[in-house]
């Protein structure tokens, strides 16, 4: 057969080798691949060359050696089979043009192959597809699963598979001695008994990795997530798809009323590691966590419905995870819209005490599937938002820490159509920390774990925002209850006290949002329901607010209000704020702001130039003169760019 090279990858199998080198016609040429056997492999075959690398390299290794060696369509066979006649041959002659890889059939199921894939033991590889899907990943899979994951490589490309459930004139060696055959060959049984350590590695079947798309009514920008993890044509031109590929991928529908199911439809053809899952309307941590379930993935990776990844971004998070078992990890960002990349995304290098006050760690992280089960996955409580800042903490206080790589592999998209662009005013503020202090009281009451990242025991000190948060809203006691003011004093005020106030007590209120929603004893409750001011109430009970229901514009013209459905209020994806944006206060268009309005703690989390740092710090010292104002101020005068 024309412009054909047999492979045989080999290791200490010498009392096979000559058998089927002998089944092989000799105007084929064979590449065998010693590596390094225990005896050295002497062949007497014409046109069979035998090669030996520097050093070891498995099964995956050394048939990559050997397609870096050769020019020709290839066919990697096991140095365990015996090949009987030319039907073997025939079936590659009439069904190589239509197909790249061809080979026998694993036998049973897997679910993340529906239509079964092609093993190790016969591997027919035409080169176009070598030369555009790569060579096979030795990396991740040494000996095995590499060409279950080759086979995912190349459909991802165009290409076709053709799993076969025999091939005809092959058999295996074993079924001639023994009705007990083994799983796997006498040289791999060989290798796992001296190699116990690398089991894990070395037997495995992709994928490595899961990546989990939670999509609402977002079918419109799937395209542009596929596109980013397979290669393809977006809106940011044509995309290469990423360089890892060990992952299958889970759109998981939360009931969307658009196209969604039409659009996830074009890629289930069974051949490329996608899957789709549709729901009832639940939000994000429920989408989350129905896909997280279904997953295959040693780890989970997030990926917002209408966002995107660098071609480089899995692989560094993939990476990561592997030199630093038990974290969470994440890149740094890039936001893009309407057809380029924008700006980046500074994100903080990762810290618990910070996280507890503001989330620095976005939606898009890579974390270990164990983790997610063992803190009871994305808490479903955060319905409308912010639930990758709940999961975030819970992860923390397993000792799961953050690791950021500095490189930005998270493409954020900023088109309008994020539903932060509403949620973001003082009441959802303050919802999403009562939700928290609600989730984590002993948390924010300064307890630790000893596997927490924020360290083991009582914290009697905690950054300025963290106690500002517990003292505001986690009730000291029991029978507490939280009144909002609606005072139109911007001075905080003390109310209550002896003789006005059942216990005593004094709460400070005002129209600052740090003093307007406070807990106060049930007790004490009436006093301020029977408080007015120009004919209103001052106090009511905190109403939690109601999801935003306006329907959202994108500027392509597409409406995307939330339509009528059996569920009366559906709940609409949140496309998570890289940094905790409403979380941190923001100075806009100001030239130097003035320090004096604000609180430590507020500062520490402003966002400005070098010239503005410079600024503040000279009306720091001309006015209340805090030295850690000076301190945090004269460091980022130095360092933020203007």
């Amino acid at each position: 057969m024309d412009n054909l090279t047999i492979i045989i990858p080999f290791w200490n199998g010498h009392q096979h080798i000559h058998k089927i080198l002998a089944d092989i016609p000799t105007d084929i040429p064979v590449v065998i691949v010693d590596d390094h056997s225990d005896e050295l492999l002497i062949v007497h075959r014409a046109n069979t060359v035998v090669l030996r690398p520097e050093t070891k390299r498995y099964f995956t290794g050394a048939v990559n050696y050997a397609l870096e060696h050769t020019a020709t369509d290839v066919l990697v066979l096991n140095q365990d089979v015996r090949l009987e006649g030319t039907e073997w041959l025939d079936i590659l002659d009439k069904t190589r043009g239509e197909y790249a890889l061809i080979g026998e059939r694993i036998k049973g199921n897997h679910p993340a192959f529906p239509n079964g894939y092609v093993h190790g033991t016969f591997q027919f590889m035409r080169r176009d597809a070598i030369e555009k899907a790569g060579l096979m990943d030795a990396e991740n899979y040494p000996l095995w699963g590499a060409s279950a994951l080759w086979q995912w490589q190349i459909c991802r490309k165009g290409f076709k598979s053709l799993p076969l459930p025999s091939i005809p004139g092959m058999r295996h060696w074993h079924t001639e001695a023994s009705r007990n055959k083994p799983r796997y060959g006498d040289s791999i049984v060989t290798l796992l008994q001296r190699e116990p350590q690398n089991r894990d590695l070395l037997i495995r079947t992709p994928p490595l990795v899961s990546v989990i798309i939670p999509c609402y009514n977002y079918g419109r920008y799937l395209p542009d997530a596929m596109a980013s993890l397979f290669g393809g044509e977006s809106s940011l031109g044509l995309m290469d798809g990423q360089t890892f590929q060990s992952f299958e991928v889970l759109i998981v529908d939360d009931g969307s009323t658009d196209d969604t199911p039409a659009i996830a439809e074009r890629y289930l053809d069974g051949w490329n590691g996608v899957r789709y899952i549709r729901r009832i309307n639940g939000g994000t941590s429920a989408a989350n966590n129905t896909g997280i379930e279904a997953a295959l993935g040693k780890y989970i990776s997030i990926l917002s419905a209408d966002d995107m990844r660098e071609a480089w971004s899995l692989n560094d998070l993939v990476q990561a995870a592997i030199k630093n078992p038990h974290h969470i990890i994440y890149d740094e960002l890039t936001e893009f819209g309407h057809g380029s990349r924008r700006k980046r995304w500074p994100l903080a290098n990762y810290d618990f005490e910070v996280l507890l006050e503001r989330n620095m760690v976005h939606a898009g992280i890579l974390f270990e599937r164990k983790a997610w089960e063992e803190v009871g996955g994305y808490p479903e409580v955060m319905k409308y938002g912010r639930e990758d800042w709940a999961f975030n903490v819970a992860m923390g206080e397993k000792g799961y820490c953050g690791i950021k790589i500095e490189r930005r592999g998270y493409l954020y998209r900023r088109e309008q159509q994020n539903r932060t662009l509403t949620n973001v005013d003082g009441k959802w503020r303050q919802r999403f920390q009562i939700q928290m202090a609600q989730l984590f009281p002993h948390l924010y009451r300064g307890e630790r774990t000893m596997a927490c990242c924020g360290k083991g025991g009582s914290r009697s000190s905690s950054p300025t925002g963290v106690r500002s948060m517990s003292r505001n809203l986690i009730p000291s006691g029991v029978n507490m209850v939280l009144l909002e003011y609606h005072g139109g004093s911007v001075g905080s005020v003390n109310w209550g006290g002896q003789g006005s106030v059942p216990s005593g007590r004094y709460y400070r209120f005002g129209a600052n949002p740090k003093d307007k929603l406070k807990y106060v004893e049930e007790r004490d409750v009436p006093f301020f329901l029977k408080q007015r001011e120009h004919g209103k109430d001052l106090f009511s009970r905190y109403a939690i607010p109601e999801p935003v229901k306006a329907a959202v514009k994108a500027t392509s013209g597409i409406d995307t209000a939330t339509p009528k459905t059996a569920d009366p209020q559906p709940v609409k994806m949140d496309t998570p704020v890289p940094i905790d944006e409403d979380l941190t206060v923001k100075v806009q268009r100001v030239e130097c702001p003035d320090p004096g309005e604000h609180t430590v703690s507020e500062i520490f989390r402003l966002r400005l130039s070098a010239e503005q740092w410079q600024c503040l710090r000279e009306k720091e010292i001309a006015g209340k003169n805090r030295l850690s104002v000076l301190r945090f101020s004269e460091e980022h005068s130095a360092t933020v760019p203007a």
